[in-house]
């Protein structure tokens, strides 16, 4: 939105408005500085706000200060009013509230270092959330040209100084913080990161509304190599989760490259046979990042899926060991996703993918499986119990909160995954449904089998969550064999 012409007259007199309002944030009483504070707010929220230039550098100046208020009242008024600061003051003015929100959140010593670190988060995530670019674009263009540079410098210092994989210590804190930030300002504000939708390692496609592409490719080279080198699982989720918010944007130069990094990953792990724990922590953050890009691109991701789909259903089966729950259904994960954006793409895959699916449904170690012989001979099959509610990869729910009898079982994670996926092939790919079972001593439609396994469950299943989600996929299935939608009589 470009910023109206300034009255005089009203500039004036809000400037002297704001410069009552200033004296009094300084103020040794907290109930003072609150009340200025939200005066502040109120003033900085008016659409007819504007202010002389050097009243503005104040009022920046204050509103960065009261971040760091002692008072956590008046510093939560504080953020509130970075985001109508941002959407109204010149672009020097918003280069010098993001540069001082940096400052805070790069601060690895001192007194209250992680508070100030705490607020810059906040500051920055507030600002890239509530200032749409479709309506500040002149404002947005000058934060994510003055952060993501800053924040891509920091992540390579910390990189090149080893720090990334330690687990502990204030470096590893600010890389976490960095890739928080990142991440908000992908999801939020991607085009302007990516260079447009052109591919980023096209020096020629720089953009004056984004970042430059050189920028842009020392931030996917930053990324990727954290994603490699970091000691930390949660804080390579976080850069897989970044890498696939940017794939939403950038271009298919950029999709190969993470792809091709992801499969490279997952493959040596399987051939090598590396140890249980180490291969989970090593490919859980790739499968992730394949199944998060494919959500994030949609069908333009489809030919990387369908060369990513056959390493992640050998993951999937290698992770036979208690205690590998959390990528087994990472796994599922992004083969539900693979299946949702890209149903055409893989679907030469699919008939595995179901048939694999099929076994899962009825994972039941402490229970045993009970939905019929077929179910005997279960590659797949061999989890214990593990309690991974914590799990940095596995599932966006709490065990706890849907779990039966609330004890360490995680295989409930790995049948709702595996009925997910039936549900997704079922809603996108029906055609698939149509495919023959390779048992030689019924050969039927890969819909029957879904029906007769989905219809078990149904009945037998001893998770709330896993018994809805067996009703919407046998709905799903249902529908997949309607002629309306193109099935043939065969599954009439």
């Amino acid at each position: 939105r470009a910023l109206r012409p300034v009255d005089s007259d009203a500039a004036m007199a809000q400037s002297t408005s704001l410069a009552a309002i200033l004296d009094k944030v300084s103020s040794n009483d907290k109930d003072f500085r609150y009340m200025a504070t939200s005066d502040l707010l109120a003033e900085l929220s008016k659409d007819s706000f504007r202010a002389a230039p050097d009243v503005e550098k104040k009022v920046v100046a204050a509103v960065l200060r009261q971040l760091d208020d002692q008072s956590g009242d008046v510093s939560t008024l504080a953020v509130k009013c970075l985001p109508p600061l941002v959407k109204n003051c010149s672009k020097g003015s918003v280069a010098d509230v993001v540069n001082g929100l940096v400052d805070r959140l790069c601060a690895e010593e001192g007194k209250d270092a992680r508070a100030k670190r705490d607020a810059g988060v906040i500051g920055l995530k507030t600002v890239l959330n509530e200032t749409p670019g479709a309506l500040f674009r002149t404002n947005v263009c000058v934060v994510v040209k003055t952060l993501v540079p800053k924040l891509v410098a920091k992540l390579s210092q910390t990189l090149c100084s080893g720090d990334a994989a330690k687990n502990t210590g204030a470096a590893g804190d600010v890389a976490g913080d960095c890739l928080d930030v990142l991440h908000a300002a992908a999801a939020e504000h991607g085009a302007y990161m990516t260079v447009g939708h052109d591919d980023v390692g096209d020096a020629s496609n720089n953009s004056p509304d984004g970042v430059s592409a050189e920028t842009a490719r020392e931030l996917e080279a930053a990324l990727v190599k954290y994603l490699a080198e970091s000691g930390r699982p949660g804080t390579r989720k976080r850069a897989a989760t970044c890498l696939a918010s940017l794939g939403a944007t950038a271009g298919d130069g950029f999709l190969s490259r993470c792809a091709s990094a992801a499969r490279d990953v997952v493959e040596t792990a399987v051939s090598e046979k590396k140890l249980p724990a180490r291969r989970d922590e090593l490919c859980a953050p790739y499968v992730h990042m394949l199944g998060a890009m494919a959500h994030a691109a949609g069908a333009r991701f489809g030919k990387h899926a369908a060369e990513s789909l056959p390493c992640v259903v050998s993951l999937a089966a290698a992770a036979r060991e208690e205690g590998s729950e959390a990528l087994r259904e990472t796994c599922l994960r992004t083969l539900e996703r693979f299946a949702e954006e890209c149903p055409r793409a893989v679907a030469p895959s699919l008939k595995e993918v179901v048939l694999e699916s099929l076994k899962l449904v009825a994972h039941d170690p402490l229970y045993g499986d009970d939905d019929g012989a077929e179910d005997g001979a279960d590659d797949m099959d061999a989890d214990g119990d593990d309690d991974d509610d914590g799990s940095e990869y596995g599932s966006e729910y709490d065990a706890s909160e849907y779990s039966d009898d609330g004890d360490d079982d995680a295989s409930w994670k790995i049948r709702r995954g595996a009925t997910r996926v039936l549900r997704a092939v079922s809603s996108k790919a029906p055609f698939v449904m149509e495919a023959k079972t390779t048992d030689a001593s019924t050969e039927q439609p890969l819909f029957v089998s879904v029906v007769q396994k989905l219809v078990a469950r149904g009945s037998r299943e001893r998770d709330e969550s896993c018994r809805l989600e067996a009703f919407a996929a046998l709905e799903a299935a249902l529908r997949a064999a309607s002629p309306s939608r193109g099935a043939s009589s065969s599954l009439a």
